[in-house]
């Protein structure tokens, strides 16, 4: 079914395709003048996994209501940032100097503070405020900084597998290519410099190491990050530590910074943010903490780019740094979490421990489940939303992260609710019934995969058909639902505009794009009234006068069916040109009941000849729309 309805999509459109002018733009089905150039080679590129499991929590929260989803998702930090920090944000932010232009390096008082807390924190003795260290907007700010100072477009960058996903977005946006490592379980997340020695090298220019780990909340051992820096100084490559979560511990021992192992920061960098240690993620500020060559590269292409951080929130961060009081109550809060939720989960069948650092959580899912399958089972069944491994950039199906963004009170909800609902971690997945299964199903959304940011027009009309659809056969007989289109699709046309057709009016030699109007199954009685009115007094008339052109019996008796879908396609006068109907079968293939042109596109004497193959064109839309 799928290689016939591409064959017709592409015999239709290289018949079509064939007529048009140099002028025309004929990409996919989608043939018009354009005002402005294609889209980048990075946009067209970019692949993002993210908001296949974001944007089923806002399906679900639309389903449940937004209060009873808990969102164990997202890594967004619920805990106030520091009192004296928003104290001191506030006094700043009312003195109009502060709202001036500020220096690209970052305010002084801030870059002389990240120094003295070098020298208390990791015992780092000679580095200078004005010559190492830079402020940046974030953690992905400071890497895309360093990746720009030191990689030409093609060359390659070592970065982990499991790792954090902006790492991919940052070669992709810098045209860079990636060389993965993999980091095991087996190995406790730590580097295998046995295999990373057997890789090609060449054209590699920069190496990102993540500890505290994200996902996994695993600290670097001290042989790797020795190992790191031997192998990046032998392979004259500049080792970039991700330094995010820096003063998050569970046993009360503090990961340690690559300047330890290189005091002068000759061959590394390391990337601070304010975001997760400080709680401070939406002010995005972070720093970079190196040698002088670095810092002053980072300075010129940050002078490019004219991305300074508020005066205002540089002072903030600067309280938030000195305040060590405030990161023994972040730890303390984090770790009463963690303690709770590992009680709670190894009650449930799961055997979990408390990570090292960060406030994630690693969980393996139960057998026979993949990580995606049980993040909607979670969600569906139990209103919690988590992150299926494979996110992070990882063939690993088997684990979900749990990031500690909720309170105890909100914790023991959560989990009342999931013994409530006997959700267990031990579970297996065929004992789980066959509607809960399909429920699962539903949240894949169309809409809802796409990026966010290239939402338009039509995905915005796909997304009102889908709720459309659902509201139409919620109160239809079980024989019907199963006749509802399947949402675990993803929209996959590469042009993200609405399809449009155009041709030429025989008898007039005039160009024109033809309209299409959907009737979803189910839909008001008036509004296949409409449409059978139409049928009579246009092609039911023309048939009675030439009888001699072949009309279907079904348009003969004008029959519409309310459980299908009908698209017609009419010219700028209204007048139908073709129609054709759709029904979803229970093996999910999609089948054209009817197809017909309008009876006079039928003689020699046509109005539109590509009518036809326009409503084939129509029908392998909708077919992809419906995966």
């Amino acid at each position: 079914m799928i290689s016939l309805i591409n064959n017709l999509y592409t015999n239709s459109i290289q018949a079509y395709s064939s007529k048009c002018t140099k002028y025309n733009n004929c990409k996919n089905n989608v043939i018009s003048f354009r005002g402005i150039p294609e889209s980048s080679v990075v946009i067209n590129n970019y692949k993002n996994d993210v908001p296949k499991f974001i944007y089923p929590i806002d399906i679900a929260r639309k389903i449940f209501r937004r209060s009873n989803v808990f969102d164990m998702a997202i890594g967004n930090p619920d805990l106030a940032a520091p009192k004296s920090a928003l104290e001191k944000l506030h006094t700043v932010s009312i003195d109009g100097k502060s709202h001036r232009y500020n220096m690209t390096i970052g305010e002084q008082r801030f870059r002389n503070e990240i120094v003295e807390w070098y020298n208390k924190r990791f015992n780092v003795q000679g580095l200078d405020a004005n010559k190492n260290a830079i402020i940046t907007s974030g953690g992905a700010n400071g890497i895309d900084l360093l990746l720009m100072s030191y990689c030409n477009p093609g060359d390659k960058v070592l970065i982990p597998q499991i790792g954090y996903p902006v790492y991919l977005d940052l070669l992709l946006k810098n045209n860079l290519k990636q060389e993965k490592y993999k980091l095991s379980p087996h190995n406790n997340y730590q580097i295998d410099f046995s295999e990373l020695e057997k890789m090609d090298m060449k054209n590699v220019k920069a190496m990102i190491i993540n500890y505290p780990h994200n996902p996994t909340g695993k600290f670097a051992t001290d042989e790797t990050l020795q190992n790191a820096l031997e192998f990046c100084k032998k392979n004259n490559i500049l080792l970039i530590h991700d330094f995010d979560s820096s003063e998050l511990t569970y046993s009360g021992i503090l990961p340690k910074s690559i300047i330890e192992f290189d005091k002068k920061g000759e061959n590394s960098a390391v990337v601070h943010t304010m975001s997760k240690s400080h709680n401070l993620p939406g002010m995005r500020v972070g720093f970079i903490v190196s040698n002088p060559e670095t810092i002053q590269n980072t300075l010129a292409i940050k002078n490019m780019s004219e991305i300074n951080t508020y005066v205002a929130i540089q002072e903030a961060a600067t309280e938030a740094l000195r305040d060590k009081d405030y990161i023994d109550y972040v730890n303390k809060e984090y770790r009463a979490r963690k303690d709770f939720i590992c009680f709670a989960l190894n009650e449930l069948g799961a055997k979990v421990k408390p990570s090292e650092g960060t406030y994630y959580m690693w969980l393996r899912v139960p057998e026979g489940f993949t990580n995606m399958e049980f993040t909607k089972y979670l969600l569906y069944r139990g209103g919690v939303a988590v992150t299926p491994g494979n996110v992070f950039d990882s063939n690993d199906t088997s684990h979900v992260r749990l990031v500690l963004s909720q309170s105890i009170e909100n914790l023991k909800k959560i989990f009342d609710n999931l013994k409530r609902k006997n959700i267990r971690f031990d579970i297996s997945k065929e004992t789980i019934d066959k509607e809960t299964m399909k429920g699962i199903k539903s949240y894949a959304h169309p809409v809802y995969s796409m990026n966010p940011l290239y939402m338009n027009d039509y995905q915005t009309e796909l997304l009102k058909k889908i709720e459309l659809l659902r509201t139409n056969y919620i109160n239809k007989p079980s024989k019907y639902q199963r006749l509802m289109p399947s949402l675990d699709y993803i929209y996959s046309l590469s042009n993200k505009t609405k399809p449009r057709y155009y041709s030429t009016n025989v008898k007039t030699g005039v160009k024109e794009e033809l309209s299409t109007n959907e009737i979803l199954p189910f839909s008001n009685e008036q509004v296949y009234k409409d449409l059978k009115d139409k049928l009579q007094e246009q092609w039911i008339k023309y048939h009675v006068e030439h009888p001699e052109v072949k009309l279907l019996d079904t348009w003969k008796n004008v029959e519409l069916y309310p459980d299908l879908t009908y698209i017609t396609i009419t010219d700028k006068n209204g007048k139908i040109q073709s129609i054709v109907a759709f029904k979803k079968l229970e093996n999910g293939m999609l089948r054209s009941r009817m197809l017909n042109t309008a009876p006079w596109n039928q003689t020699k004497d046509v109005e539109f000849k590509h009518a036809g193959k326009i409503a084939m064109v129509a029908e392998c839309n909708y077919a992809k729309e419906c995966g």
